[in-house]
């Protein structure tokens, strides 16, 4: 085989162009010839049969002339006849009796249906006529004396045209008899009209002319302006006599009166002395000529029009054929696959650079003629490899791949193969189009790996699991697997207080220390999502073992990781599921695990088992919504109040609002159940608002009775972050016209990790109003004392976590006592929650905390049992009053 090269190429491209200009030329010469050649055929065609025409016409006319002129020849031999007969003498005798020869015409008349006067001029100048009718014509007389004589030599002659009194022409055809002196005629006017005017309408119906001459060239008549020649010798009908006189028929063209060229056809009589004539003006019978000839002309503007196109075309083609062989050529050449072309027995017929460096060679010619194989060694090689030449060779397109090692370089690469056969100069040859997918195959093991990996922890992602799952079910059936879904708690505080670097580290933290301590226990660790991590053990396992995994989990994930200068305590919520009981797949067995999770946060220990009663938990949740709505509407939500004391003389600093639902059906409805569900959507606003409407309510009837107390209401960090909030608390306190002071908003630690700036914003608005702020549930978020520092709040309230245990656990002591030192430095009230009995109070008093809100003093009530509690412990601290005077006055 022989690639040309891209000088030979250039080379054909040259002569292809030559050639292909010479060949468009030479149709384009053609055309133009075959057409003009074709015009004037149609032209000399034309041409031809108008002259044909003429000659047939000037026929036709010549023939009833003849006709016309034998019947009048007719009439005057017979008034001669007549007059030899009756008169007894000779027809030339010099006088002849009037009556005999009235006679003869009369009788001559009754057969003549062409002549309209019938005459006899005698030797001595006497003239008889007669007209159709045999009455005598004696005025005709002088005008008939004037007419010439016949030429010598006639027997019947034609004289000049004479023009009758009723303005018509008449032809005077005569006959001499008599000799010398006693020469007389016989004559007859012949209307020109019976002799032409019925032709010439038939002839001008095709669109020609036609006139009658005498042969000396006098005009006699025609079919238009016949008074131009009547009776005169004009330069056409001389033109004509002369023809005639040569010839007694053809055809010649002329210019008549106007200019116009005329096709003029002739034929003289033989008979008599004339000539017909009949002619067509070129303009006529060449204008369809000449609208052929344009169309033609106009066919041959389209033909070169279309073969310039064909021609533009070709060359764009040729140009883009060249083009597309420079393209395929320089692909050939720099594509980054490697191109084979061998012959049937497998010897190497063309390659290009890449697949010289594959096989490694270092030129072209190292490879051509030889043997493919024995360039490389085959190490693995799929299935679809079975007799590929054959199949190839069959027209089949094939595409395998296969590990081979080159027998030159040593080296070992993955290819993927695509052969086919193709024909190259009438030479069927195989085409190898070989790719190098050694890095490729590398980063789709990479891929997978990514594929089924979380790349933070380097744990098996929730694809793998499922995967996993579904693997396991199916082909041990038997065996029980068990799913424990881990669910970090408040992780999205740690990544927008510390930033999303520390919570990458503390969920790689996380990872490492769960494999570290289920890895002795034979289960596996995955990450399922963001903050869920599923543990999952294969066997039977007791509920002890279950429990004992709990416990470890939790007690990992209590460990203090170390982020910046603060220690962090996670907490998690629990969810476990087992197959083959809670379900038959992966998908539903780790579905079943997520809704034990979302019951978890309601458990004490912070883990659910799964059962078949929890799947009515989203479906009773989004009801519970719908129906929260209604609450807000139809006054199924309450206020109650729990009191706030001053732990130095057991005073009341205040009272808490805390929402209730009674519902109609289900009854009293924990706020634990419906808050969290109001804050996951918009009903947060409309509750908050409501909660705030009926406080502000009671702190003014409160107010207006004389006894003001001062109400906590809880807030949202929803609320806060929406712009009319602050606008909306001071409309409803300007309302009731209530003192800011006696309105105090609670906003827990984790909201302030939400958007701090537009928070800080907003309670600064509120604290510049006059109201009071409360930091809640201090020292269970992720906030550090400088970032707290920042915003304007008036209390602190210790949670209730560390109030409880703090008389048993040195810890939370610590705790309380170091949230109560904080709140004395920043100059903030400290409220403990959860005071349950005497000794905390004590101790609390000890450690200088100013509020205590619990049990001990007063549960949440309603308000008309909270006005009663207000005034038994005013009853009381009064009784304690006098008492403690009595003591001071003994």
């Amino acid at each position: 085989m022989h690639l040309l090269s891209s000088s030979e190429t250039s080379v054909l491209n040259t002569r292809f162009s030559r050639l292909l200009c010479l060949g468009l030329v030479a149709a384009a010469l053609a055309s133009v010839l075959w057409t003009g050649v074709s015009i004037l055929q149609d032209r000399n065609e034309v041409q031809a049969q108008a002259e044909r025409n003429d000659l047939g016409f000037a026929a036709s006319l010549r023939i009833h002339v003849d006709q016309v002129l034998d019947q009048t020849t007719f009439s005057l031999r017979g008034v001669l006849t007549d007059l030899l007969d009756q008169a007894g003498q000779a027809p030339q005798a010099r006088h002849m009796q009037t009556g005999l020869v009235l006679g003869a015409m009369r009788n001559a008349m009754r057969y003549d249906p062409v002549s309209t006067v019938l005459f006899v001029r005698d030797a001595d100048g006497a003239v008889h006529a007669v007209d159709r009718h045999g009455l005598a014509l004696p005025e005709l007389a002088p005008r008939l004396l004037g007419l010439g004589t016949p030429a010598a030599g006639r027997d019947i002659d034609l004289l000049a045209p004479l023009e009758g009194a009723d303005g018509r022409f008449y032809l005077p055809v005569v006959t001499a008899y008599g000799q010398g002196a006693a020469r007389g005629m016989v004559g007859a006017l012949v209307p020109l009209a019976a002799l032409h005017e019925q032709h010439a309408l038939s002839v001008a119906s095709s669109g020609s002319g036609s006139g009658l001459y005498l042969q000396d060239g006098m005009g006699l008549t025609r079919s238009l302006h016949a008074d131009r020649i009547r009776g005169k010798r004009v330069p056409e009908s001389v033109r004509l006599a002369e023809r005639a006189a040569a010839h007694p028929q053809g055809a010649f063209h002329a210019a008549g009166f106007e200019g116009h060229m005329l096709s003029v056809g002739y034929q003289r009589s033989e008979r008599y002395p004339f000539i017909a004539a009949s002619a067509q003006r070129h303009a006529v019978y060449l204008a369809p000529w000449r609208q052929r000839s344009l169309g033609k002309v106009f066919m041959l503007t389209l033909g070169l029009a279309a073969l310039g196109w064909f021609a533009r075309s070709l060359f764009r083609l040729n140009g883009v054929m060249v083009s597309s062989e420079a393209a395929y050529r320089r692909l050939f050449s720099d594509i980054s696959d490697a191109v084979l072309l061998t012959a049937q027995d497998g010897r190497v017929a063309g390659l290009n650079h890449v697949a010289m460096c594959m096989l490694g060679v270092r030129s072209e010619a190292e490879a051509v003629g030889h043997d493919l194989r024995g360039f490389y060694r085959v190490v693995e090689a799929g299935p679809s490899v079975d007799r590929p030449f054959a199949r190839a060779r069959a027209g089949e397109r094939l595409r395998y791949a296969l590990t081979v090692q080159s027998v030159r370089t040593g080296q070992q690469i993955d290819i993927d193969v695509r052969l086919s056969a193709t024909d190259i100069g009438g030479r069927q040859l195989l085409m190898y189009t070989i790719r190098d997918v050694s890095a490729e195959q590398r980063h789709v093991r990479q891929q997978e790996y990514l594929a089924n990996h979380d790349v933070l922890t380097g744990l098996p992602n929730r694809h793998h699991l499922l995967r996993t799952l579904d693997r396991q079910i199916e082909t041990q059936p038997g065996v029980q697997v068990h799913l424990v879904l881990v669910n970090l708690l408040r992780f999205r505080e740690i990544n927008e207080s510390f930033g999303p670097r520390a919570g990458d580290t503390v969920l790689e933290v996380c990872a490492q220390r769960l494999s570290k301590a289920l890895a002795p226990l034979r289960w596996t660790l995955y990450r399922a999502s963001g903050t869920e991590f599923v543990a999952l053990g294969l066997g039977e396992q007791p509920a002890a073992a279950l429990d004992g995994l709990r416990v470890h989990i939790l007690s990992v994930l209590r460990e203090p990781v170390a982020v910046g200068e603060a220690a962090l305590e996670l907490q998690a919520r629990l969810g476990s599921a087992f197959f083959p009981d809670d379900a038959l797949d992966a998908s539903q067995l780790l579905r079943c695990a997520e809704i034990a999770v979302l019951q978890a946060r309601q458990s004490v220990d912070q883990w659910t088992r799964y059962t078949r009663a929890l799947d009515q938990t989203p479906g009773r949740d989004l009801k519970l919504r719908a129906e929260l709505g209604t609450a807000i509407r139809t006054g199924q939500l309450q206020l109650f109040y729990q009191p706030k004391l001053s732990l130095e003389d057991r005073g009341l600093a205040g009272a808490e609002a805390l929402l209730r639902w009674q519902h109609p059906e289900r009854g009293w409805i924990s706020p634990a159940e419906f808050i969290p569900l109001a804050e996951s959507t918009e009903l947060i606003h409309p509750l908050t608002r409501w909660v705030l409407a009926e406080a502000v309510d009671q702190i003014h009837t409160w107010a207006s009775a004389g006894r003001p107390v001062a109400v906590a209401v809880n807030v949202s960090a929803n609320n806060l972050r929406d712009p009319d909030f602050t606008g909306h608390v001071k409309a409803l306190l300007a309302r009731r016209a209530i003192a800011p002071e006696l309105l105090e908003l609670e906003v827990t630690e984790g909201a302030l990790a939400h958007n701090p700036e537009i928070v800080l914003r907003r309670l600064q608005e509120l604290r510049d109003f006059g109201l009071g702020l409360s930091l809640d549930d201090f020292g269970t978020g992720f906030s550090s004392l400088a970032y707290v520092r920042q915003f304007p709040f008036t209390s602190i309230k210790i949670d209730r976590s560390f109030v409880d245990a703090m008389l048993s656990s040195p810890r939370d002591r610590q705790v309380t006592k170091s949230t109560i030192t904080l709140g004395r430095e920043l100059g903030l009230r400290t409220i403990a929650e959860g005071v349950e009995n005497d000794q905390t109070a004590a101790e609390l008093l000890a450690l200088e905390c100013d509020i205590g809100q619990g049990y001990l003093f007063g549960r949440p009530m309603p308000v008309a049992e909270f006005d009663q509690w207000c005034l038994d412990h005013a009853g009381k601290q009064a009784h304690a009053s006098h008492l403690a005077r009595g003591v001071v006055a003994g």
